[in-house]
């Protein structure tokens, strides 16, 4: 492998040792936040599930937009007084599960042709923490 592609790799790798001094490896590129659309009274909510943020819009597409310069906004928070617990405020849990059901009907819908949807009022994203970009604009999420 040329170096270049070995100097790449190490980037995208972090180490992370626990208080037991137990170690993972953790591909950076590949850490995500999971959010939830759902339709709340006339208008669209996008809501990122690790943090109990949320983002509001006339369509799914704005929700989303809104949701991604909160949850930045947040992380430069966090960075900026050097607390990750800043992080650490999960939605209620019914919200996971509203999630794992939407991104259920996705892979059904995905799949099998007898699954319908007649009117898709809810989705499930993985957003890779990599497509937010603190200290400037959110990247494009799709």
């Amino acid at each position: 492998m040329p170096s270049r592609n070995k100097s790449l790799i190490k980037r995208s790798i972090s180490v992370v040792r626990s208080a037991a001094g137990n170690s993972a490896m953790i591909i950076k590129d590949e850490i995500t936040f999971s959010v939830l659309g759902y339709r709340e009274d006339n208008c669209w909510a996008a809501l990122a599930l690790e943090f109990d943020l949320l983002g509001h819009g006339d369509t799914p597409e704005q929700a989303l937009e809104e949701l991604m310069g909160v949850v930045t906004a947040q992380l430069e928070f966090a960075i900026e007084q050097g607390d990750p617990s800043l992080l650490d405020f999960p939605a209620e849990k019914k919200y996971f599960s509203l999630f794992d059901k939407a991104r259920k009907q996705v892979f059904l819908k995905e799949y099998f042709s007898c699954v319908s949807d007649p009117q898709q009022d809810n989705f499930a994203l993985q957003i890779p923490v990599a497509k937010l970009k603190p200290g400037g604009q959110a990247h494009q999420y799709a």
